[in-house]
């Protein structure tokens, strides 16, 4: 399964890799752009961001993304209400603290 986590080096801290993922693209910097986010996320099931958002115009283009995991404080990664198929889950979430990776 593929992961891709855009913009890496605004986080603190590096992410370990999950066991069960097997195709991780670590990407430290990302381009704000349609084609650069929406050629990056092809083939991705899982998506990490922190500032780079996810807007429609490349969710249209990504397919195979299922999940979209924002690593930010503030949710302002998302620009739009996801398809029903596609799942949102924010790291950093109130509602969800300390959760392990879904389940995929």
């Amino acid at each position: 399964m593929k992961l891709v986590f855009l913009d890496s080096d605004t986080l603190p801290h590096p992410l370990k890799q999950p066991d069960w993922i097997t195709d991780w693209v670590n990407l430290p910097a990302t381009e704000q752009t349609t084609h650069a986010v929406s050629s990056a996320l092809q083939g991705a099931k899982i998506c990490i961001t922190n500032k780079i958002r996810i807007t429609p115009a490349i969710l249209a283009q990504c397919p195979d993304l299922k999940y979209i995991c924002v690593a930010a404080p503030v949710t302002t990664a998302l620009t739009c209400k996801p398809a029903a198929s596609t799942a949102c889950w924010s790291a950093t979430s109130r509602a969800t603290p300390n959760k392990a990776w879904p389940k995929v």
